[in-house]
């Protein structure tokens, strides 16, 4: 079922935003459960492929979790066109994002090192197998991409744009990073989840941020490359610049981006019905374990 937002959002009913949210909440709680369980699973059944275990959240946890939500109101919006500059400014500003966040990301994990006085696994290289390169290339260019977006800007922004604008994209970015269960990935994930939110909300077009994700993934593969010690001149070179390039014209863009959203007032109240519900504790709780299970 679809319907349009009205222009007074104020007439929303907080309970059903803490309904819509709630439910929400609970299957990314659930997918993130059964995504756990499923790997275990698989690595009983087949020790020998653990390399594989990523497929359970995509072929099977998120699939069973969107039934849990899939009949829950669809809302409609006016949008805008992006265009080829507006692609490439949001790419920009994706990039710019990611590196800073990355950056905040490797400083925590050093913080909390020195904390545990042990070195923290980085969850990135773990989803590169040399043995089976091409699997996990594919898996972060292209499966990631689209399961996740699907996920966390189609579906959920499609069912909570009726409670604000600017309720759905922190929605969207806050449980895009704590889906990731550690420090190493949350902040990144989260700015740049922010951006793709913003992106499709403004756009309704999913494939947009599909790739605006892919691209992004594929700078850490890229990363990943040089970190195996890959001969890749002179490729290294042009990326190195390209990065560069991308990062100082992500921070301009970002800068005039908040400029105007600031003169323009273009802020929403935030609900907290979205963000203090029983399911969302749910999933804070199950992202917390996951965060100290991955910091030990």
């Amino acid at each position: 079922m679809e319907h349009n937002i009205g222009e007074n959002l104020e007439t929303v009913s907080p309970n059903t935003c803490d309904t819509t949210a709630r439910s929400i909440a609970l299957a990314l709680t659930a997918i993130l459960f059964m995504a756990n369980i499923f790997a275990i699973l698989f690595v009983l059944i087949f020790p020998n492929l653990v390399a594989f275990t990523s497929l359970m959240i995509y072929i099977l946890a998120i699939p069973l979790g969107y039934i849990l939500i899939r009949k829950l109101p669809i809302t409609t919006w006016q949008t805008t066109e992006l265009g080829g500059g507006g692609f490439i400014k949001a790419l920009c500003i994706c990039v710019f994002l990611s590196i800073l966040g990355s950056v905040i990301g490797n400083y925590v994990v050093l913080l909390l090192e020195m904390l545990v006085g042990q070195s923290i696994p980085s969850p990135v290289a773990s989803v590169f197998s040399e043995q089976y390169l091409w699997f996990s290339i594919v898996l972060v260019l292209i499966l990631a991409p689209v399961v996740e977006e699907l996920l966390f800007r189609k579906v959920i922004i499609d069912r909570l744009a009726q409670f604000g604008k600017w309720n759905c994209i922190l929605f969207s970015g806050l449980t895009f990073g704590l889906f990731h269960g550690n420090f190493s990935q949350f902040f990144y994930a989260f700015f740049v989840g922010i951006a793709l939110a913003y992106v499709y909300y403004q756009t309704r077009k999913i494939w947009i941020p599909i790739v605006l994700h892919a691209i992004i993934n594929g700078i850490g593969v890229m990363s990943r490359f040089v970190a195996l010690g890959m001969d890749l001149e002179p490729l290294v070179s042009i990326y190195s610049l390209l990065l560069f390039v991308s990062i100082l014209l992500g921070l301009i863009f970002f800068i005039v981006a908040i400029v105007k959203l600031i003169r323009r007032k273009d802020f929403d109240r935030i609900r907290g019905a979205s963000f203090g519900n029983l399911g969302m504790i749910a999933f804070y709780v199950i992202t917390a374990v996951l965060f100290v299970l991955n910091t030990l």
